[in-house]
């Protein structure tokens, strides 16, 4: 227990590093690509029986990091563009098409309210910011 306080402090720490530099983003888009190479060896059984629960362990880890690194950007005004990205897992050069996608994918794959209720938000704040960007 200790050992887990460690490394969530550690964490905490990292990430304020990263919101000081200006590269949180950059930190989400890494660790959901790590998840989801993870997650790709995991659906395609290209892994040994043993390793298979230790690589769920690190794809259930790298999500709680990536929670948490949503909720840092989300808690910053200037950041909820950043934060609606990464949450709906698209590049910051998606289009209004991208975004449509990736929300109805999304949108099937979260079961919780607050999930879903985070994921309308996202949806919502990035179809404002791309429409006000095309009126430029």
């Amino acid at each position: 227990k200790e050992r887990q306080h460690e490394l969530g402090a550690s964490l905490v720490r990292k990430i304020r590093e990263f919101e000081e530099t200006g590269l949180l983003k950059d930190y989400a888009v890494l660790l959901r690509n790590q998840r989801d190479l993870v997650q790709e060896y995991l659906d395609h059984g290209r892994i040994a029986g043993g390793d298979v629960q230790a690589l769920q362990t690190a794809v259930g880890e790298l999500n709680e990091h990536l929670e948490i690194v949503k909720s840092n950007l989300k808690g910053v005004p200037v950041n909820k563009v950043d934060w609606a990205y990464v949450t709906l897992e698209v590049e910051s050069d998606a289009v209004l098409g991208d975004i449509d996608w990736a929300y109805r994918r999304l949108s099937n794959r979260i079961e919780s309210e607050l999930g879903k209720t985070q994921l309308n938000e996202a949806f919502g704040i990035l179809r404002k910011h791309l429409r006000f960007a095309q009126m430029r």
